[in-house]
């Protein structure tokens, strides 16, 4: 496990320099780990999702502190901020795709994209998939038919929209591949589940503020009541405990990957003091934040 490193931060200019409105591109994992091992056994995490398939090999790679093992015909989803890095690699091959939310957004918003394709949930899919025996050769074939597709020029007719359908076919295909989706079901059309994702983008951009859910409420539009209610339907939860668990999710994130010191970390995430970030964090998680990255360092 990699800990007391500065996170590389890998942005969308430097991934899309030639087209940011595409926002889409795809990579050879063999050619990935083989040019860049570097980067990739290093913690690391983007502002775009990434969907990588690995066709052949195995090796273990490590999101948010947990090690997932992967073989032949598995998928990965890598939702914006999370760390990640290949922690073992035996001749891994499969493709990369790498993409930010304009891509797939076209003329529809952030919250319907994540209702059409809950496996982009952030905070309840998990980011590693075994595709069924039957899902994946027409994975296999669709990423074929991309890359055909990808070296069209970008003025050819309905090419952004080919490209578009295409993805939006795997991702399809792999989340009902899944017998058993871990992940919330919602649905387009339900308006609880319409706020509750409007909150949860909200969230991302304002976590480190120290918003208090009346705060999110009044930004939204709509009264802490019906925020409630929405968060209680969709999530079985509230708008407070979600709103802890992200900040929760990034101080973890940061003790144990960067090598900020603790006041600064604390500071990051809402301005708290020390003492009141030490209170914090012992409540989420039962160590004090010496304590868990010691913890974390013991298990390098």
């Amino acid at each position: 496990m990699k800990n007391q490193q500065n996170i590389n931060e890998i942005k969308t200019n430097n991934l899309f320099p030639q087209d940011q409105e595409m926002g889409f591109t795809l990579y050879n994992l063999e050619d990935v780990l083989g040019n860049n091992r570097e980067v990739t056994v290093q913690p690391s995490r983007n502002d775009f999702y990434q969907v990588a398939w690995v066709s052949s090999g195995n090796g273990i790679t490590v999101v948010d502190g947990k090690n997932y093992h992967y073989g032949p015909n598995t998928v990965f989803i890598v939702q914006p901020g999370q760390v990640m890095y290949i922690a073992h690699d035996e001749g891994t091959c499969g493709t990369s795709i790498c993409f930010n939310e304009s891509f797939l957004m076209d003329d529809t918003h952030k919250e319907n994209l994540l209702l059409k394709y809950n496996i982009l949930d952030a905070a309840y899919a998990q980011p590693f998939y075994q595709l069924s025996s039957v899902a994946a050769p027409i994975i296999r074939d669709l990423i074929e038919d991309i890359r055909t597709e990808s070296v069209q020029p970008p003025s050819a007719f309905g090419h952004r929209r080919a490209l578009q359908y295409l993805f939006q076919l795997i991702l399809i295909i792999v989340q009902r591949s899944i017998p058993n989706f871990v992940g919330l079901t919602m649905d387009i059309t339900n308006p609880n589940h319409a706020l509750y994702i409007r909150f949860r983008h909200l969230l991302e951009e304002h976590f480190k503020d120290g918003w208090s859910v009346w705060q999110y409420a009044e930004s939204l539009a709509v009264s802490e009541k019906a925020l409630a209610s929405a968060v209680r339907t969709t999530a079985n939860s509230t708008p407070a405990a979600i709103v802890k668990e992200r900040v929760l999710t990034e101080a973890c994130r940061l003790l144990q990957y960067s090598d900020q010191s603790i006041f600064s970390i604390a500071l990051e995430l809402g301005g708290m003091d020390q003492s009141n970030f030490n209170k914090f964090f012992r409540t989420g998680t039962g160590f004090t934040p010496a304590e868990y990255r010691k913890r974390m360092q013991t298990k390098s």
